[in-house]
């Protein structure tokens, strides 16, 4: 690259790694302080948003949940900006790679982000096993509100037969709801909403308990490319 482009870039705020040196989750600690952007991948199990702190940062788990996370990522307010909204919530259960220098806050390794290109969503294996168009996160990115298409649906339902009843044993089986449904983050109507389903949508379902069930749904964005979301639905959804 040429080294006036790459100081203008560094100037206007942008990260130009050269190049990046790709590294399993379980090396990252091997890498703090390290002056070698490096590029590491994993599923982001949660995330916090600390807006009554200094910095207002924005910290996603990858590789385990909170305080068991085998790395941080971490976006400070001032940043935010440059991502989807509510990124704790975006990233939530999705496989993505991360891109940048291994630093350490109390001993555990982080990685800080400034834009929305140093944060790639990995490809997403479709239930019928074909796997979808590598999406990158765009700076800046407008969500619209997710719908999940008849396409979507039957290809749960083809992927899926089993509609036998089950209880806790981890073992999917699937379901359609019977009108409008809030999924949502818990099992309760106290828990935030994470997307809105259309009746006779059909939705894989995890476990249930206590009148709810965990389930899987295939949503599009506004770019129409499918995402995995997972969340709570009340039993009376169901036909």
């Amino acid at each position: 690259m040429n080294k006036r482009l790459q100081l203008s870039m560094i100037i206007l705020g942008f990260q130009v790694p050269l190049f990046s040196q790709k590294i399993l989750l379980e090396q990252v600690k091997n890498y703090i302080g390290k002056q070698d952007t490096v590029k590491v991948c994993g599923k982001i199990f949660n995330g916090r948003f600390l807006n009554n702190t200094k910095k207002e940062p924005t910290l996603l788990n990858m590789g385990g949940f909170y305080p068991d996370q085998k790395l941080t990522v971490v976006i400070f307010g001032e940043n935010r900006k440059n991502f989807p909204p509510n990124p704790e919530k975006y990233y939530e259960n999705a496989n993505v790679c991360v891109t940048g220098l291994v630093e350490t806050y109390n001993g555990n390794p982080e990685i800080i982000v400034k834009n929305g290109n140093q944060i790639e969503i990995e490809p997403l294996l479709t239930v019928d096993g074909n796997i979808a168009e590598k999406k990158n996160v765009k700076q800046n990115a407008a969500t619209s509100k997710n719908t999940i298409t008849k396409n979507d649906n039957n290809k749960i339902k083809d992927a899926i037969k089993e509609k036998t009843e089950v209880k806790k044993t981890g073992k999917i089986r699937v379901q359609q709801t019977n009108r409008e449904a809030n999924l949502r983050s818990g099992p309760s109507p106290d828990f935030p909403v994470v997307t809105t389903i259309a009746a006779g949508n059909a939705v894989n379902v995890i476990f249930s308990n206590n009148g709810w069930s965990k389930v899987e749904v295939i949503i599009r964005t506004k770019n129409s490319l499918p995402i995995s979301k997972t969340g709570y639905l009340n039993n009376a959804f169901f036909e």
